[in-house]
């Protein structure tokens, strides 16, 4: 999209000559992502915004990534520092990348855990981050009582309890609640899961509050994962598409009544412009899964577009003609086709019906916005698919 807007002349005044200083920093993520031929796309796309916005030498380009390791006797800082300059067309030092490093837990002398549990679902919903709360709940899980006036004093003074020796050693490795509260339980014979909960979100909050060497002594972390989905499907329509994420294959119009088969609706990454996934046999359109095999599909598999191709709006590509301007032989098979199709029995007709495009797959021409490809694109980065693929997110907390 960057690349689209570098060059289109109704974008220009994203980029006024009188703010040329209004870009300060650019951030990438996922750098590890960034090799081979993409790599090479992108880091001649960020030397064309550098020069397009007068930035050259004066932008400040960030990275980060998870994932990118070195090798067995290799400087990580050295080549992370090397594969960030040829990215960005900017210098990057050693002493610019910022790693991490495990800080073990130090040794600690235990206390007993205390005979009973004394955390109630008041203390937990009162809890406002405050100190006096933190002092509260600290005082709830601690087997005698503990004064202090600030959260270092108040870190120094729970260092050996139980619960927080617990917490430290159980979250080493990433867990649910559900898993930390069976092996608590496992350790504290005759206690409740309700209560056993109770005191664990006392000991979390806690630990992220009180402090050790002038830091939480908990670094608390949300982990969150999203499943992939099942994707969308729609009833073919002129308007008021009835839409579904359940996998229903029919569904009931809501302009006619009728009901209506249900097909896979994808998007043009360049435009965004909706496509309905199937294939084409004799006359007919079958539904298919661009996220499944396509080894038992039938006939030709392509996408149907509403509407007719406006070729003057979205013309050919000039490197898919002949000088004499017609279509090249090994173009003609992916050339758009504008039919027309009846909804009701999903065929393809000569007259009446739904103006209709069909685009034979690989999609190496998009008729809407005129984007074309080249056979080495995969499909997946050239249409998105909605529920493709699950997410996992980790958020700080303190």
């Amino acid at each position: 999209m960057l690349e689209l807007i570098l060059t289109r002349f109704e974008d220009k005044e994203l980029f006024p000559l009188t703010r040329r200083d209004i870009f300060k920093f650019l951030v990438m993520d996922e750098l590890h992502t960034y090799s081979g031929r993409r790599g090479t796309d992108v880091a001649c796309l960020v030397r064309r915004l550098k020069w397009h916005t007068g930035t050259v030498g004066k932008l400040i380009c960030i990275g980060t990534s998870a994932t990118i390791q070195s090798g067995e006797g290799e400087d990580a800082k050295k080549i992370m520092a090397e594969f960030a300059s040829k990215l960005f067309g900017e210098e990057f030092k050693q002493e610019n990348i910022i790693g991490e490093s495990l800080e073990e837990a130090p040794q600690r002398t235990v206390m007993p855990y205390p005979p009973k549990v004394n955390v109630t679902r008041n203390d937990i919903e009162c809890f406002d981050g405050s100190f006096e709360s933190v002092l509260h709940l600290a005082n709830k899980i601690h087997d005698t009582r503990i004064e202090a006036t600030d959260s270092d004093m108040l870190g120094q003074r729970v260092a050996n309890n139980p619960v927080l020796a617990f917490l430290e050693t159980s979250l080493a490795q990433v867990k649910s609640f559900n898993d930390l509260v069976d092996e608590y339980v496992q350790i504290r014979k005759g206690i409740e899961k309700n209560d056993a909960s109770l005191k664990l979100i006392a000991g979390l909050f806690a630990g992220a509050h009180v402090k050790e060497n002038g830091k939480p002594r908990f670094s608390m972390k949300l982990h969150t994962f999203f499943s992939q989905g099942r994707g969308i499907n729609g009833t073919i329509e002129e308007s008021n598409i009835n839409l579904t994420d359940k996998g229903d294959t029919t569904l009931v119009s809501k302009n006619t009544g009728d009901e209506l088969t249900a097909f896979q609706i994808v998007f043009c990454q360049a435009c965004g412009k909706e496509f309905y996934y199937g294939s084409r046999k004799g006359d007919k359109f079958i539904p298919q899964d661009l996220n499944s095999s396509s080894e038992e599909a039938e006939e030709e598999l392509g996408y149907l577009m509403m509407g007719h191709w406006k070729e003057e709006e979205a013309p050919l590509p000039d490197n898919w003609l002949t000088t004499a301007g017609k279509v090249k032989k090994d173009k003609q098979a992916h050339v758009p086709v504008s039919m027309r199709f009846d909804n009701k029995n999903d065929t393809f007709i000569t007259t009446g019906g739904l103006e209709v495009v069909f685009i034979p797959e690989p999609l190496m021409f998009c008729p809407n916005c005129g984007i074309d490809y080249d056979k080495r694109s995969a499909e997946h980065n050239k249409l998105r698919v909605y529920g493709r693929i699950g997410r996992a997110t980790r958020q700080q907390m303190c």
